[in-house]
């Protein structure tokens, strides 16, 4: 379990394993918000950050590429990988995923 406290604006500001008067929210261990949350609070290095969120893009390119070469096929690949490949084809074909780099600093 997972809980949260917010500032006034809704923002996440503090994250516990226990719920407490501080922490009372309890939130989704996968939402993405706490996930953002938890980058943010890890001082994380935002230029190598940006360079992976770059890379995995070039990757992923690199994967259509292969496939559509014939050289690989989706099948060859995990199902869990297929799963998020095929996730993110549909987000970046929907425009309802951004890989910019100032969605996670806005935080």
């Amino acid at each position: 379990m997972t809980y949260v406290r917010r500032d006034q604006e809704g923002h996440i500001v503090a994250i516990s394993l226990n719920e407490s008067d501080e922490c009372h929210e309890l939130i989704d261990t996968e939402s993405q918000e706490l996930k953002l949350a938890i980058l943010k609070f890890s001082n994380t290095n935002t230029e190598l950050l940006n360079s992976d969120l770059a890379m995995i893009r070039v990757i992923e390119d690199l994967i259509d590429i292969l496939i559509s070469k014939s050289l690989i096929s989706v099948n060859d690949l995990p199902q869990s990988v297929q799963l998020k490949l095929l996730a993110r084809k549909s987000y970046r074909k929907n425009g309802n995923f951004n890989t910019g780099s100032s969605d996670l600093i806005k935080l």
